[in-house]
């Protein structure tokens, strides 16, 4: 009973050394073998990417042997964030110009200038500082100023003529005697060999009249008050003539005019017309790049090995058959000893 016992667990051994692969290397060289590599984003897409099962390459055939995906670290994730800022000119009106600054620097951030952008747009309500005179000179009674009056400016922006109203706000006055008085006093009859002059009677001669110191007498006759006018010279100023019987001569009188230059400032703002204006706005930009991460590589490599060659290590069916037909020799071997002694 015992020597049945041994002799099924040599057979059961036997047949565990036949169904026990032994694996040993191949006759493929790893310097025969052809690796493909593809470079991924990320790991669902090598996990997923598949090669194909057969290659050709410079004439020969290869067949997949083993995939693999490696990780590594690639370049530094930036994100960049565009920063605007924008500068406006304000209205310009025609003829006025303005240039943007090239670059401009905000919070410690450098922005420069990508476009400059014009609109035109309506002008209203524009003014102006307007101021007037009006004259009147070598006066000698005070004139009258008018409270309101009109003057034509220019609109210092355009060059145009306007008309405005401005108040009077100030008067001055400048005295001064004046060289420009001339007057004719008449003598009648010229022949006569005295004259009355005012309360005095006065003898005129041929070449002097003989009026000197009677100037205040002969402002008097001429109804003018000597506070106001001066007499420097009298002379005869042409010969006798017949008028209506009466013969007649003339007296040139000449001196100057104590007389008042008046002025009458006026000033205000002046209402100017509307026009068409430009806004330019200068736009800016900065680049703000922030480094988020780093960027994860998945490379998938595909390894092909020529068509006909075996894999670098392979199951050898065959080693486990042989042991196992050894192990039933030596036990049939035995048996026969024992049944000869």
């Amino acid at each position: 009973m015992a020597g049945s016992k041994r002799r099924w667990l040599v057979l059961w051994v036997g047949f565990c050394l036949l169904a026990c692969p032994i694996f040993v290397k191949g006759k493929a060289e790893e310097e025969s073998l052809w690796m493909d590599v593809v470079e991924c984003m990320d790991a669902s897409e090598a996990e997923q990417y598949v090669f194909p099962e057969k290659r050709e390459k410079d004439g020969i055939w290869y067949r997949l042997l083993r995939t693999e995906v490696l990780e590594s670290a690639g370049e530094p994730v930036i994100e960049t964030e565009i920063r605007t800022e924008t500068r406006s000119s304000g209205a310009l009106l025609p003829g006025e110009t303005w240039e943007p600054e090239p670059m401009l620097e905000q919070d410690g951030v450098a922005y420069h200038l990508q476009e400059t952008r014009e609109e035109k747009i309506p002008i209203r309500g524009r003014t102006q500082k307007a101021e007037g005179w009006i004259d009147y000179f070598d006066r000698v009674e005070k004139p009258t100023f008018p409270p309101y009056a009109e003057f034509e400016i220019e609109d210092a922006a355009l060059g145009t003529s306007k008309t405005v109203t401005l108040a009077l706000t100030e008067t001055t006055e400048e005295q001064h005697w004046k060289e420009d008085f001339q007057a004719i006093l008449t003598a009648e009859p010229a022949d006569a060999s005295a004259f009355v002059l005012g309360e005095q009677v006065v003898t005129l001669g041929e070449d002097e009249l003989g009026l000197a110191g009677q100037e205040e007498a002969v402002l008097h006759v001429l109804g003018l008050d000597p506070a106001y006018y001066r007499i420097r010279h009298m002379s005869w100023s042409s010969p006798s003539y017949d008028q209506n019987g009466v013969l007649r001569r003339e007296i040139q009188v000449s001196g100057a005019r104590f007389v008042t230059d008046y002025h009458g400032y006026y000033s205000g703002v002046g209402e100017l017309d509307d026009v068409w204006g430009t806004v330019l706005t200068a736009v800016y930009q900065a680049e703000i790049e922030t480094q988020t991460g780093i960027e994860t590589i998945y490379t998938v490599l595909g390894y092909y090995q020529p068509e006909g060659e075996v894999s670098e290590v392979l199951p050898l069916l065959g080693a486990g058959t042989s042991a196992g037909i050894f192990l039933a020799a030596i036990f049939l071997w035995r048996e026969k000893r024992k049944k000869e002694a």
